[in-house]
């Protein structure tokens, strides 16, 4: 990108829906540090999805995401796969533009376990903001890594997750026990 530009991100197609939902909070943590990119919230989406008589529910099917970007005139989106393997977790992130069916680049890392997923996120992360041209000078100034801002914990992180979905429905007792138990696991 040659300046700011905004960017949707879809959910993750995964056979663990709690995975993907944690590695698209840590994704998108990662890249609110970028000064190249302003992120569209999912809110947004969902409302956009609503608009068009879509079903309001991440992640969404690719034809949907091309509509949802033309309506909200949202230039760009990442969706990506997350497969488990023999040889652990591999991820393939794709970067599309809203007026070309094929991805403008894709990235591919890969974990050995859950305990994986901040670190192989935080690596797909950099490496999509070195693919838009963001230079090592702002990603050495602005970077800091997901294990620091976030937890080491994939566990924890979908703890937290579910805290907030179950916050969200009115469920404070339930949010609160799920939010000590992710800071049982990870007190930092």
């Amino acid at each position: 990108f040659a300046e700011r530009q905004s960017l949707a991100v879809n959910g993750f197609h995964a056979a663990d829906e709690g995975l993907a939902k944690a590695l698209k909070l840590l994704l998108v943590t990662a890249l609110h540090q970028s000064p190249l990119i302003s992120l569209v919230t999912d809110d947004s989406m969902l409302s956009a999805m609503a608009q068009l008589g879509f079903p309001a529910r991440f992640p969404l099917r690719r034809e949907h995401l091309f509509a949802v970007a033309s309506q909200r005139r949202i230039p760009y989106f990442v969706e990506g796969q997350l497969a488990a393997g023999s040889s652990g977790l591999k991820l393939l992130l794709q970067l599309f533009d809203r007026n070309v069916a094929s991805p403008l680049l894709s990235v591919e890392e890969a974990a050995k376990d859950r305990a994986g997923i901040p670190a192989m996120a935080d690596r797909a992360a950099v490496a999509l903001r070195k693919a838009i041209g963001e230079s090592a000078v702002s990603l050495n100034s602005s970077y800091v890594s997901l294990e620091q801002a976030t937890s080491k914990s994939t566990e924890a992180i979908e703890l937290l997750i579910k805290g907030i979905e179950e916050y969200e429905a009115s469920r404070a007792e339930a949010a609160v026990t799920l939010f000590e138990e992710a800071v049982r696991i990870d007190p930092q």
